[in-house]
């Protein structure tokens, strides 16, 4: 064993020995960065949502009770409805941002 590897092997059988660094400066930044997107996309989805509440549609309205109308309806296109193309948008950033406790940094 050569390398990484072996620093690795050593810090495993000691971990007393382990010395690693936190990057907190650029761990920090990557949330403020994830914050940012989600903020941003919030007030897209938030934008969204206010359109469906004043459309004409009834299945647009539902969208707010009714998790399976929005997730299964469909736009003009055939794709799926914007407001919940946004959530699934979202979805990733608000796992990764929440695996993140400041505390750990």
């Amino acid at each position: 064993m050569e390398g990484y590897t072996k620093i690795a092997s050593f810090m495993g059988l000691h971990p007393e020995s382990a010395q690693v660094l936190r990057f907190s400066d650029l761990n920090l930044q990557n949330i403020l960065y994830l914050q940012a997107e989600i903020y941003g996309l919030r007030e897209d989805l938030r934008k969204i949502e206010a359109q469906t509440q004043n459309a004409s549609s009834d299945d647009l309205k539902d969208f707010a009770l009714d998790w399976f109308t929005l997730a299964s309806t469909q736009d003009e296109n055939g794709r799926v409805n914007q407001q919940w193309q946004k959530f699934l948008q979202l979805r990733p950033l608000l796992k990764e941002y929440s695996i993140h406790p400041i505390s750990c940094i």
